[in-house]
């Protein structure tokens, strides 16, 4: 695939994550935040949204860098050019393709949130929005209950 540059002042071209080994490198969706010492990549990972949701393995990971040019490294220290990524949100017996998020932090409160949808099972599969807080533990992200 031809290398584009996201803009004419920087032509470089970063690599951040990818999913090796898995057929059609199933990721995308990303979103980039800073909060504290770290830049955190959400990412969209596997495969949504097949005719059987129940199929579905969509989830969300996320990584860390002190860059925002990466690396980025999950919790176990596994690069997201490795495949790494710490799951977030993933599918159970209710739910089925979680994923496609955008983070939000607020620059002015520091209120962290995740945009993401999911295919509520019961329900043949409908869409729903979902909004959720982030919490942050140990520099870690992790969705609020």
């Amino acid at each position: 695939m031809p290398s584009t540059p996201t803009s004419s002042s920087n032509p470089t071209r970063y690599n951040l994550a990818t999913r090796p080994g898995v057929y059609a490198n199933p990721i995308e969706g990303a979103s980039l935040v800073h909060h504290g010492s770290y830049y955190y990549l959400f990412v969209s990972v596997d495969y949504c949204c097949n005719p059987d949701p129940a199929t579905d393995n969509y989830k969300e990971a996320v990584g860390r860098s002190t860059s925002p040019h990466g690396p980025f490294t999950d919790q176990a220290g596994t690069s997201m050019m490795n495949g790494g990524g710490t799951v977030l949100l993933q599918s159970d017996t209710e739910w089925s393709g979680t994923g496609g998020a955008t983070a939000y932090i607020d620059p002015n409160t520091g209120e962290s949130l995740l945009v993401f949808h999911a295919l509520h099972l019961t329900e043949n599969g409908a869409m729903y929005m979902w909004v959720k807080d982030l919490t942050w533990a140990n520099d870690w992200p992790s969705i609020a209950q």
